[in-house]
């Protein structure tokens, strides 16, 4: 069969997405030109697109396209992609680029740019790139203009991964035979092809990008400047003055929200609705005794009052959570059981376990990391700290800074117990990384913990193979179940992402990435 018949038979069986119609007159009308003052928590090292650094992302996001867009639904819209097929088996996947879409050196963005970005970039340093995307079998670059994703077996979750977080598509020419790390277009961002280009980084205040003239989807903005502000009251006042415009979740602290509520300059929203929500772990190191002992470890689970971290972390704002999943997530559900809060039931637990009180007035002793930088991390830990000593437990507190914590918690797997929050309730695969198997390895935003059970994989491949979301969410509810069972870690409480901005920002990131998007459709309206 030739190359074009093929291709008609996909047509003939695939649904249609994407395809451009009339849209209703919104009442308010964005605005061309103007800008904004966006204020970060750290100045970037790199712009590399493929960073795990936040403050990175959000600024890569603007430089480089991804396939789709998002809105707070995970609803697929058409960016790079003016419209996508998916065969009725869900095997391939079928992308039409936009047209004259062009890197901003003036080459055009085809099929093997996104092709070189999947296969020799995002699968190879993009940390979840090979629990994400490894489902991928080859990918047909032959018309430029098109790109084919052809998978090894069916995989709910692969439309809604094709962001600017998970997904970036970079400049083929540029990074083609090069170490991407080390590249001098991921310190520079000299080429380009999202909605604004590097205008100045001035080391140690702001990072300023201006409009791409030469971007396939114009942003309404002029400018945007990132400013570098890594106190939290800092931050605070520059909004309520005026001397930022934004405030991307990352640089909202709980404590902020009380600050800001109630200033009728200030709008406070919450991000990605249900998708973008979060559980804070607290994560064992499975590989050291006594944490590889499955009873211990729920013993610990139970002296722990998760209700109490919530209330006080979050300012009353979160509740408790019930597993590694949000409850906000379409795939979580009321009937599972969780740990609750018994330190003389923990303390029981500890000594049929084989960990008495010593003489010292201690069972054992033990570390829980901590980021004193990142406030919602650090004050849980506090919590934790003083409830495993309250059942015979010398637990204290390891602060690191950020380097050093990644390096501790993901690389070197030096840690008892470590910190993370992950975003998965848009989807409960995107627990994957955090728990299979596979993903135990030595690199950030891998299952740091050790954790295996092969049954829980085995519901990963057949719930990610099953396109019915309610079979879906009857797997991913008996998956949770069996993780909470194996307690690798301690889940004190669901955590929501807000962002603030002065009231003549619209059109914010509605994404659930924590502002992680693309902010063409930002614009200024009248002060």
């Amino acid at each position: 069969m030739t190359s074009t018949r093929v291709r008609a038979a996909l047509l003939a069986t695939t649904i249609i997405f994407g395809c451009s119609g009339a849209v209703a007159q919104q009442a308010t009308q964005p605005v061309k030109g103007g800008q904004i003052k966006v204020a970060i928590f750290a100045e970037p090292t790199t712009l590399m697109p493929l960073s795990q650094d936040i403050n990175v992302q959000i600024i890569a996001a603007q430089l480089y396209p991804s396939l789709l867009k998002f809105d707070g639904k995970i609803t697929p819209k058409p960016y790079l992609a003016k419209e996508w097929r998916v065969s009725q088996d869900g095997l391939t996947y079928e992308f039409d680029l936009v047209d004259g879409a062009k890197w901003s050196d003036g080459k055009p963005i085809t099929s093997s740019d996104v092709k070189f970005s999947f296969q020799e970039m995002i699968l190879k340093y993009q940390p979840a790139g090979k629990s994400n995307f490894g489902v991928i079998d080859k990918i047909d670059d032959s018309r430029p203009g098109t790109v084919v994703f052809n998978l090894k077996r069916a995989y709910a979750p692969f439309l809604s991964l094709l962001n600017s977080l998970y997904a970036p598509i970079v400049p083929k020419h540029v990074y083609e035979g090069t170490d991407p790390m080390k590249n001098e277009n991921s310190l520079t961002a000299g080429v380009t092809g999202g909605p604004f280009k590097v205008k100045e980084w001035v080391k140690g205040d702001h990072l300023t990008v201006v409009r791409n003239p030469d971007a396939f989807d114009s942003p309404n903005l002029d400018e945007v400047t990132f400013r570098f502000i890594s106190d939290a009251s800092a931050r605070m006042l520059a909004l309520k003055t005026g001397a930022v415009d934004y405030l991307p979740p990352s640089a909202m602290p709980y404590s902020s929200l009380a600050m800001l509520e109630g200033d009728e300059n200030i709008k406070l929203q919450p991000i990605g609705d249900e998708a973008a929500a979060k559980v804070m772990t607290i994560g064992f190191n499975l590989r050291r005794a006594p944490f590889d002992n499955a009873k211990v470890r729920q013993a610990i689970s139970h002296a722990i009052d998760n209700d109490f971290i919530a209330e006080a972390v979050s300012f009353k704002h979160e509740k408790a959570a019930v597993g590694p999943l949000n409850s906000n997530s379409w795939a979580w559900d009321a009937s599972l059981k969780g740990y609750n809060f018994d330190p003389e039931l923990a303390k029981k637990m500890l000594d049929e376990a084989g960990l008495p009180v010593k003489a010292d007035g201690f069972r054992f002793a033990m570390t829980v990391n901590t980021r004193p930088s990142v406030a919602v991390f650090h004050k849980a830990n506090e919590i934790v700290v003083q409830n495993l000593r309250a059942v015979g437990i010398n637990a204290s507190l390891r602060p690191l800074e950020s380097a050093p914590y990644t390096a501790s918690t993901y690389i070197e797997a030096d840690f008892d117990v470590s910190s993370v929050a992950w975003i998965s309730a848009f989807d409960a695969n995107n627990l994957a990384p955090l728990y299979a198997c596979e993903n135990i390895r030595p690199a950030p935003y891998s299952n740091f913990m050790g954790y295996c059970n092969k049954d829980v994989d085995a519901i990963f491949a057949k719930a990610a193979a099953e396109p019915d979301q309610a079979k879906r969410k009857a797997m991913y509810v008996e998956m949770q179940q069996r993780i909470i069972d194996d307690a690798p870690a301690i889940w004190p409480m669901n955590w929501s992402d807000w962002s603030a901005s002065r009231v003549h920002v619209q059109g914010l990131p509605a994404g659930p990435w924590d502002g992680r998007d693309p902010m063409d459709d930002l614009w200024v309206g009248a002060k």
